[in-house]
C-alpha cells in the first residue's frame, strides 16, 4: 500500500496556494498584459502541478538510493517542462540558451538516473 509523503503534500498544498496567489494578482494587472501573463502564469502553474503529482506518486520505499531516484525523475521532468514554457515566452538569447541548457542537462541526467535504477534492481 501506497503510503503519502507529509512533507511532500504540504509542499504540494503550498504550491497551490501560492499559484492562487499569482493567478490573482496577475488578474489586477492592466487587461491585455494580464492575459499573456495569465497564460504563462497557468502554464507554469500546471508544470509544478504535474510535477508534485507525479513526484507524489511515487511509493515511499526503505531504500533510500532508489527513492531519492525516483523523486528526482519528476523534478527534473518538472525543470524541463519549465525550461519548455520559458522557450515560448522570452526573446532573452541567455534565457533561452540557459533553458535549452536545462532541457539538455536534465534529460541526461534523467537518463542516468533511470540506468541506475535498473542497475541497482537487477543487481537484487
Amino acid at each position: 500500500m501506497k503510503k503519502s509523503n507529509p512533507l511532500l503534500m504540504s509542499g504540494v498544498m503550498l504550491v497551490l496556494f501560492c499559484s492562487t496567489t499569482a493567478l490573482t494578482h496577475a488578474h489586477n494587472i492592466s487587461e491585455s498584459s494580464s492575459m499573456k501573463k495569465q497564460e504563462y502564469h497557468l502554464k507554469m502553474d500546471k508544470t509544478m502541478a504535474d510535477m508534485h503529482h507525479r513526484m507524489n506518486d511515487i511509493a515511499f520505499n526503505d531504500n533510500p538510493d532508489d527513492y531519492f531516484l525516483r523523486m528526482m525523475i519528476p523534478h527534473h521532468q518538472g525543470a524541463i517542462d519549465m525550461a519548455r514554457v520559458i522557450l515560448d515566452k522570452t526573446q532573452d538569447k541567455e534565457i533561452k540558451n540557459l533553458a535549452l541548457s536545462i532541457i539538455t542537462e536534465q534529460e541526461n541526467e534523467i537518463a542516468i538516473m533511470n540506468q541506475l535504477i535498473k542497475e541497482k534492481a537487477d543487481a537484487n
